[in-house]
């Protein structure tokens, strides 16, 4: 018996043993979870009364950078009681709702310019009277027009006098600026005024907006902290792990807490299912003791296997014991196992960055939205589009870049698939309009779908600017306009051929310019082909072809085709080759153009000008046939009477030579005369037709005629060249032209010399006279003038030749005159 006694009494101590240092464990457990749990819950109050106080203190900012900007404004530094500017009564409804009113104070607090009336203005306290000349923010106070508790935002102005410009808020503003995000359970934020006054807390406590708070416990204690964690009791009387975070702008404190008891439950429940497991070990442990050994080797079996399933990413296996060993093994499992998982989160970062890129990167806007319509992620391309940061628009909800109805439509499209699951706009896109920061309504393309993260539901909304896309679609239809106009305006006939169908498009204008009804000419290639003219169809298919073996940039053709009525039509062909993304020709497009008017009037004008160089050349021939005539005349009877009538003058007066001196002088001076006459006809029978130029030639003519020329006039003249005999047509116009050039050099240009060159041979002359005179400006020369009328000659006589005469001439350079003959071929 006593053995016995003995043996449970070891029990018992071994018992004890077990069973009070796990209890011991199980209290520090318990303590360090409590103290874990409560330095997590003032981390998480921390973070949230900071990003709380961070946001207010951006939203005041950017406020202040508003004031700042109206401010500048003649209308508000300057302003005075009825000389308001305009915009202060627009303001509050662009701005946003809660903006109730903008005005204009004095120095001293009076009421000077505002959107509503005087008497609708609440009393308003600024604490720091402005005297820091910044963003000032007053006392809350409730508002006469609304009953509402109400504060203002004020900038002031010392270089205006010390007015300022002051924004009127209703508070529901702050309890709206708000993080509502996921918090945690029974989490509270309170935001506390510079004198004590809960300005705003989520979730709402019902009549405490505006009321002092400053004898509340977890007021006095984080007003006198400023910043940092702490226990205390809040405004419902519910004790919390808090923190505070202040709002510098505004003086004001940010206040998040956490309730203690939610935190202790697990702490609590954890401990009383420890304390039930240590009751139950106590009463089994006599029982399973003995089997404590050989249990903990199957435990750690088992946890080996289950590790190493884990590690490799497979399921669950079989469970077997071990040897000694697999304590060793379990730590190698274990570590396995957080490798796993290391590998995992890294892979998963890089996913999240990777996805993160390309949110940011791609070109169209992407607005994420959870089941309230509360945007959770605005990419840049959507600030870009509507005008907002992310930051702005983060947990508003996405009505607010919508106009009406838009807005109302898209609220009641949401609910309806969340009730009833029917889709209307998920997974498919439309075109809606969206609200620009600057209130400008743009055309978007959208398309909506779902996904779950998380557990959540979520929708992301992709959307597209179709200002570009309608611009140049405009563009676009009025180019298309002009072209279509400009090309039935001109008479223009379009073609389009598509080298691999074959098949042909021919414009009504291409069909109408051969008399054609749109209806009566298909589309096969074989439509031209048979209507080209058989002399000019092989040279319009060999150009084609050229063309496909060497697309060119500009393409063009003439040929006849058949009208309707059958006469022929000369058509311009003009055209280009596109090619496919090989480089291999696709498609040829052109135009036709209807030239047989205008190939009419170049054959006219042809016949025209051969009639008239013939006539030209008819004249001259008869001029020259005439001064030759009448050269003849003068030289065979008048030139040989006068000859004779001189010599019989020379007889008279030797016969009375010394019989009378004063009919002998007479006598004497008749013959002078006579003779003087005689070389006035002489020389006049030279200028109608140098007897010299058709028995000696052009070049030796032009020699003779520089000499005479020179001696009258003093010019000195150089004729040189090749003896040429072209023929005496050829010859006389030649030598008038080289005439005509030298007496212009010696009696107008006041040249000293002249040079005459002559090269060639019977079937092709060059002529060139040139002086050293004064010269002249050939293009300022008016038709008619007289001092120019041998140029004229000159060019007339060169036309009738079927020569070309060219004038090169400048002032104070000189002239040249260069005459080229080619024998028609």
């Amino acid at each position: 018996m006593a053995l016995r006694l003995a043996m449970h009494a070891l029990w018992l101590l071994r018992a004890a043993a077990l069973v009070l240092p796990l209890s011991a464990v199980i209290a520090w457990q318990a303590w360090r979870g409590i103290q874990e749990l409560t330095a997590v819950a003032g981390a998480a109050s921390l973070n949230l009364a900071r990003q709380a106080a961070a946001q207010y203190d951006a939203r005041l900012a950017d406020t202040d950078s508003m004031l700042r900007s109206l401010g500048r404004r003649p209308g508000i530094a300057t302003a005075a009681p009825g000389q308001c500017d305009p915009l202060l009564r627009e303001l509050p409804g662009l701005l946003s709702t809660a903006a109730l009113d903008v005005a204009v104070t004095d120095a001293a607090g009076r009421w000077l310019c505002s959107a509503r009336p005087a008497a609708a203005l609440p009393a308003l306290r600024f604490a720091d009277a402005g005297a820091g000349h910044g963003l000032a923010v007053s006392e809350p106070a409730r508002d006469p027009a609304s009953g509402r508790w109400v504060l203002a935002l004020a900038r002031t102005f010392p270089d205006a006098g010390g007015r300022r410009l002051l924004l009127l808020l209703d508070l529901e503003w702050l309890g709206a600026s708000l993080p509502d995000g996921p918090r945690p359970e029974g989490a509270v934020i309170t935001l506390v005024s510079a004198d004590a006054r809960l300005l705003a807390r989520v979730p709402p406590l019902p009549g405490s907006v505006g009321h002092k708070v400053q004898g509340v416990d977890a007021v006095v204690r984080g007003r006198a902290l400023g910043e940092g964690v702490f226990s205390a009791t809040g405004l419902d009387g519910i004790e919390r792990v808090y923190a505070v975070a202040p709002v510098p702008r505004a003086g004001w404190q940010v206040y998040a807490g956490l309730p203690e008891r939610a935190l202790m439950a697990p702490v609590r429940r954890h401990a009383l299912e420890l304390g039930g497991v240590l009751a139950l070990l106590a009463l089994l442990v006599l029982a399973w003791f003995w089997r404590m050994r050989r249990s903990m080797g199957a435990a750690r079996g088992m946890l080996v296997a289950a590790a190493q399933a884990m590690g490799a990413g497979g399921g669950p296996v079989p469970l077997r014991p071990g040897g000694p060993q697999e304590l060793q093994q379990a730590a190698e499992a274990f570590n396995c196992m957080l490798e796993a998982r290391a590998r995992l989160e890294d892979e998963l970062a890089t996913q999240t960055n990777l996805l993160r890129g390309i949110v940011d990167a791609v070109a169209d806007a992407i607005v994420v939205m959870d089941t309230e319509r509360r945007i959770r992620l605005f990419n840049p391309a959507a600030e870009r589009l509507f005008g907002y940061h992310a930051g702005e628009v983060s947990g508003r909800n996405v009505s607010m870049l919508m106009p009406p109805p838009y807005r109302d439509e898209h609220d009641g499209y949401v609910e309806r698939y969340l009730r009833t699951g029917e889709r209307r706009i998920i997974g498919i896109g439309r075109e809606v309009h969206g609200l620009r920061r600057d209130g400008e309504a743009v055309p978007l393309d959208l398309a909506i779908n779902e996904f779950s993260a998380g557990g959540e539901r979520l929708f992301v909304a992709v959307l597209r600017d179709l200002r570009p896309q309608r611009q140049a679609e405009a563009e676009r239809r009025a180019s298309e306009l002009r072209w279509r106009l400009a090309v039935e305006g001109a008479d223009i006939g379009l073609w389009d051929w598509d080298l691999a169908s074959g098949r042909v498009y021919y414009s009504p204008t291409w069909k109408r310019q051969l008399g054609y009804r749109d209806d009566e000419i298909g589309d096969s290639v074989e439509e031209w082909r048979s209507r080209v003219h058989p002399d000019d169809l092989a040279g319009a298919e060999a150009r084609m072809q050229e063309l496909l073996a060497r697309p060119v940039a500009d393409f063009q053709s003439e040929f006849r085709m058949r009208h309707c009525d059958g006469g022929w039509r000369w058509i311009l062909a003009r055209g280009a080759v596109l090619l496919d993304a090989e480089g291999r020709p696709q498609r040829v497009l052109g135009v036709h153009v209807d030239i047989t008017a205008l190939r009419r009037s170049e054959q006219q004008l042809r016949e025209a000008r051969q009639q008239a160089q013939a006539l030209a050349r008819r004249l001259v021939a008869l001029r020259d046939d005439e001064q030759r005539r009448l050269a003849a005349e003068l030289h065979d009877r008048i030139g040989q009477n006068l000859t004779a009538l001189s010599l019989a003058l020379g007889l008279i007066e030797a016969d009375a030579a010394g019989r009378a001196d004063r009919a002998a002088k007479r006598l004497h001076d008749a013959r002078s005369l006579l003779e003087a006459t005689i070389a006035a006809v002489r020389d006049l029978i030279t200028e109608l037709r140098p007897v010299v130029l058709d028995d000696y030639g052009l070049l030796t003519a032009l020699r003779w005629y520089g000499e005479q020329l020179g001696r009258r006039t003093g010019l000195v003249i150089q004729v040189e060249g090749d003896d040429a005999r072209p023929g005496p047509a050829v010859e006389a116009t030649l030598f008038r032209i080289a005439q005509e050039a030298l007496i212009n050099a010696a009696k107008h240009a006041q040249a000293t010399s002249a040079r005459v060159r002559l090269r060639g041979d019977h079937a092709a002359l060059r002529l060139e006279v040139a002086d050293d005179g004064i010269g002249f400006d050939p293009a300022a020369l008016h038709p008619g003038e007289g001092s120019h009328l041998g140029l004229v000659l000159m060019r007339e006589r060169a036309e009738a030749l079927g020569a070309r005469l060219h004038v090169d001439s400048a002032p104070g350079r000189g002239t040249r005159v260069v005459v080229e003959w080619n024998a028609p071929a």
